[in-house]
């Protein structure tokens, strides 16, 4: 399937694994979005709380340090309801049941995802996201 490209929104990209980030990170910017980067949940509040603004967050479930990805997106979530938030994990199970738990799960990527898989799930939460904000506003 053919991989779905970004309009410039701003991707911020929260995964411990070096390797793991830079391959994601260079995918997302291939697709055609702005991409800023954070090695945990702990330095990516750093940036929100800089002024960053990202229309979607692509965040890994398991975090050094601390709270994890989906605590991170939930934190996200309330502060900037704006933000699409998309969540990635290897060790699906226990996500999936966390998840499936909140009031509103997020969606969620199990990896190891392909480019056309990451760039569809992108784009629906980027599209669900527009639709809600024209909603607020109508």
């Amino acid at each position: 399937s053919v991989a779905i490209l970004g309009d410039g929104e701003t991707i911020l990209v929260v995964e411990d694994d070096e390797e793991v980030r830079t391959v994601i990170v260079g995918t997302v910017k291939a697709l055609g979005y702005v991409v800023r980067q954070a090695p945990s949940a702990a330095e990516a509040q750093i940036m929100l709380d800089e002024g960053l603004r990202p229309h979607l967050l692509l965040t890994d479930v398991l975090q050094p340090h601390g709270k994890d990805g989906i605590q991170f997106a939930q934190e996200v979530h309330e502060a900037f309801p704006q933000c699409a938030i998309l969540l990635m994990s290897g060790y699906t199970e226990d996500a999936m049941e966390r998840n499936k738990k909140l009031d509103k799960p997020f969606a969620l990527l199990r990896k190891p995802f392909s480019k056309a898989e990451l760039s569809r799930q992108l784009r629906i939460q980027l599209d669900s996201r527009i639709e809600t904000i024209h909603r607020a506003s109508a």
